[in-house]
């Protein structure tokens, strides 16, 4: 059976409360002390990798934040860990003026949606525009009377229709640890051939699936498509329908657009960013790549700073190029730079970049040098492709990296393990960002000991 299931997060930063510390404390006491626990070891081997001198950076850290997380959990805010929130009224089920929506990303203000709006911001939240697809949007119980919008997931139309125990399972497995409070699902399909709504007897048999597993409110909603203006309308209740808004003028799509995010017309389209280039175009990379890569192991056991510095700078200037839009051709080049980043030095110093513009840039440019990356090369380098998507709450990136990544590193398994619990990547980013100037610093002030 083949079937697709997409997962991604998007985190609100003032709905958060864990720090990149409280991971090496193991106190993630919102998804568990047993996540909390694997989490945190996982963190420290990463951080060993780095250096002592920046996990004692984080364990003071963790020292100074120990009393405001103790007033976070009485508080009882440490459960939020999802993306966005979603904010329904106490009104009925389907009423299309009463009920809105609250979403909540990470930027000044809250947006506020009708069901025509959440609709729209689908193709922004995916990062493509679905077709022939079930997306499911799941509204979390924040614990105050309040939900804030969960798990955003997508199937194959056709796999939910043939294979819904599949999909319930699935969602089960995404959903069990969280307090679900209703299902929104848009059903995307052009049904103009027929009279009613498309696959009703078997989206029917669909739901009574979930209402078997404990997902008892649920709303299924038809549009044909994302084109501004197409009538939607729900399979529940005939009078509850309306009018797609433009998706290009949603302030999702606003927001995406802003943190350098692009929106694919298609799902095939967004994946070919993930495909790699041929195998014989990858060996003569590695033929070129294996004996600079000997050197660079050399360089960093004989603590030779200069000639690491000035692999750096070569890297620096890579990343400059990328933001005018140019990553190199030349195979001596990306051979160059994937031997360089190797190194696990060099690599640490590029987890995070100094300006949104360069992080934009650079996560292009180990996109790029990852499709080329012969097997010695690729899990690193998708591990810092997955890591600079996540810190740019590029979720579906992230999501789509760790699908192709077979081998996943220390610094994989832990970004998605974040992922998938919807750790805000704004709680984490200034400790990366502070973890890569210390490793900057390191190289380019100091002198080695001898």
């Amino acid at each position: 059976m083949h079937a697709h299931a997409d997962l991604i997060c998007f985190t609100p930063a003032s709905f958060f409360t864990t720090t990149f510390s409280q991971l090496v404390q193991l106190s993630l006491t919102f998804v568990g002390t047993y996540l909390g626990c694997w989490l945190g070891l996982k963190l420290i081997g990463f951080l060993g990798e780095l250096g002592d001198a920046v996990v004692e950076r984080v364990r003071a850290n963790s020292a100074h934040d120990a009393g405001r997380r103790r007033q976070a959990h009485t508080a009882g805010t440490v459960t939020a860990f999802r993306a966005g929130v979603l904010r329904a009224a106490a009104a009925p089920a389907h009423h299309p003026t009463l009920r809105r929506y609250l979403v909540r990303f990470p930027m000044p203000a809250a947006i506020y949606l009708t069901d025509a709006d959440l609709l729209a911001a689908i193709p922004a939240t995916l990062g493509y525009v679905p077709a022939d697809s079930l997306v499911l949007v799941a509204a979390i119980d924040r614990g105050d009377g309040t939900a804030r919008m969960g798990p955003i997931t997508r199937f194959d139309l056709d796999t939910v229709v043939r294979h819904p125990g599949y999909v319930v399972a699935h969602l089960q497995q995404v959903l069990s640890e969280k307090p679900v409070m209703r299902l929104i699902g848009a059903v995307v399909h052009d049904n103009t051939d027929t009279g009613d709504l498309p696959y009703r007897p078997q989206l029917a048999t669909f739901v009574q699936w979930l209402h078997d597993c404990g997902f008892t409110n649920i709303e299924l909603l038809h549009l044909p498509g994302f084109a501004p203006g197409v009538t939607w309308s729900c399979y529940d209740m005939e009078s509850h329908t309306g009018t797609l808004t433009d998706p290009v003028t949603s302030p999702v799509t606003t927001h995406v657009i802003t943190e350098g995010n692009r929106i694919y017309v298609s799902r095939d389209e967004f994946l070919r960013q993930f495909l790699p280039t041929p195998a014989d175009t990858r060996d003569r990379v590695a033929a070129l790549a294996d004996p600079i890569t000997d050197e660079v192991e050399r360089e960093e056991l004989a603590d030779d700073r200069p000639r690491l510095r000035q692999r750096l700078d070569r890297i620096d200037d890579a990343v400059s190029a990328a933001t005018g839009g140019y990553v190199p051709t030349d195979e001596n080049v990306i051979a160059d730079l994937l031997a360089a980043l190797s190194n696990l030095r060099l690599r640490g110093i590029h987890l995070t970049q100094a300006t949104a513009e360069r992080a934009s840039a650079a996560h292009a440019l180990w996109l790029h040098l990852w499709r080329h990356a012969p097997e010695r090369y690729a899990p690193e380098m998708a591990a810092l492709a997955a890591t600079t998507a996540y810190l740019r709450h590029d979720g579906i990136s992230a999501a789509a990296i760790f699908a192709k990544d077979p081998r996943p590193t220390q610094l994989s398994k832990l970004i998605r393990a974040m992922h998938r619990n919807g750790i805000d990547p704004a709680t984490v980013d200034p400790d990366f960002f502070t973890i890569s100037q210390e490793l900057r610093a390191e190289l380019t002030t100091s002198t080695p000991d001898f």
